[in-house]
C-alpha cells in the first residue's frame, strides 16, 4: 500500500514552518522620544535608531532616516517632524525648555521601510483615548 498520505502529513508542516522562517518581521508598534526610535516588531525583537544625532547633525532638514539597529539587514526609517504645532503646544514646549524637560513625544511622521520596499507609516505622538473603559 502507497505511503503517501503519511509522507504528505509529514512534509506539509515542514513545509509551512520553512514558510514562516522565511517570513521578515513587520512593525507593529513604535516610540520616538527626543533622542530614540524603537520600534516593536511582529515577531517581538526590538530596532533602534538615534535619530537626534542625525537631526543635529543637518539641523535646517526636517527629514531625517537611516538604517534600524538591532532589525536585519535593509529595515530603514524616515522621521518627518512638524516644525509648526499648534500654538498650545508650542507653549508646553516653551515651558517644556524652560524646565530642562522632555515630557511631550515629538510631534513626527515616521516611515519603517521593510527590505521589501513596503512602507509602514505611523504617527508620533500615538493618540490615546482617555476615556477608554
Amino acid at each position: 500500500m502507497p505511503r503517501s498520505p503519511q509522507i504528505a502529513a509529514v512534509l506539509l508542516p515542514l513545509g509551512l514552518a520553512a514558510c514562516a522562517a522565511l517570513a521578515r518581521p513587520t512593525p507593529q508598534d513604535l516610540r520616538l522620544d527626543h533622542e530614540m526610535l524603537v520600534v516593536q516588531m511582529s515577531d517581538g525583537s526590538t530596532c533602534r535608531a538615534a535619530w537626534a544625532e542625525a537631526l543635529r547633525a543637518a539641523p535646517s532638514e526636517t527629514v531625517v532616516g537611516g538604517d534600524l539597529a538591532g532589525c536585519p539587514a535593509g529595515y530603514r526609517y524616515s522621521i518627518t517632524v512638524e516644525n509648526n504645532p499648534n500654538l498650545l503646544r508650542q507653549m508646553v514646549e516653551g515651558l517644556e525648555q524652560a524646565i530642562d524637560g522632555a515630557m511631550l513625544a515629538p510631534m513626527a511622521e515616521v516611515r519603517v521601510t521593510t527590505p521589501s520596499g513596503r512602507v509602514h507609516a505611523f504617527k508620533s505622538p500615538v493618540k490615546v483615548d482617555a476615556f477608554d473603559d
